[in-house]
Parts: C-alpha cells; sequence; structure tokens
C-alpha cells in the first residue's frame, strides 16, 4: 500500500469516527461556492426583492448535516444485494 491509500484509508477512519485533526470536525462533504450559488440562486428566483447577499456558515452546517442524514438514512434502507449504492 502506498502513502496515497494509507492517507485516503485514514481519512476515511476519521470521517466515520467524526474524530481526527485534533479531535475537529470531518473533513466537509459539501462544496461551499455550489451551496452558496444555490441558495443566492433560490433566493433571487424566489424571492427578488429580498437583497441578500451572503450565506452564513450555519447554512453550510445545515446543508452537510442534511447530506449525511440523508446519505446515512439511504444506505441503510438500501437492499442487501448487489454492488452499487442507489
Amino acid at each position: 500500500m502506498d502513502i496515497g491509500q494509507t492517507e485516503e484509508t485514514e481519512m476515511a477512519q476519521q470521517e466515520d469516527s467524526g474524530t481526527g485533526n485534533g479531535g475537529a470536525r470531518a473533513p466537509k462533504a459539501i462544496n461551499r461556492r455550489v451551496v452558496r450559488d444555490m441558495a443566492l440562486g433560490i433566493r433571487r428566483r424566489e424571492r427578488p426583492a429580498w437583497k441578500a447577499e451572503r450565506v452564513a456558515e450555519s447554512l453550510y452546517e445545515a446543508a452537510e448535516a442534511h447530506l449525511r442524514a440523508w446519505l446515512t438514512d439511504r444506505v441503510k434502507r438500501h437492499p442487501s444485494m448487489g454492488k452499487t449504492i442507489t
């Protein structure tokens, strides 16, 4: 196993355990720029009179939490056959 594979394995284990980086949170699964652009795009389309231009850190944290919860639920409900998570 080379160094790159070892680092990936360690990161996966840290992500699963919620530790690593001196007890800091697991690596982010979302792209902050994509979340920001989506939120501001929805704001422009749904609430054009509202002139919000910034996205709070709490929105990124909520998006991350919802994504993790959704994926966890999806994997738990998946049948125990096949090799592809759908």
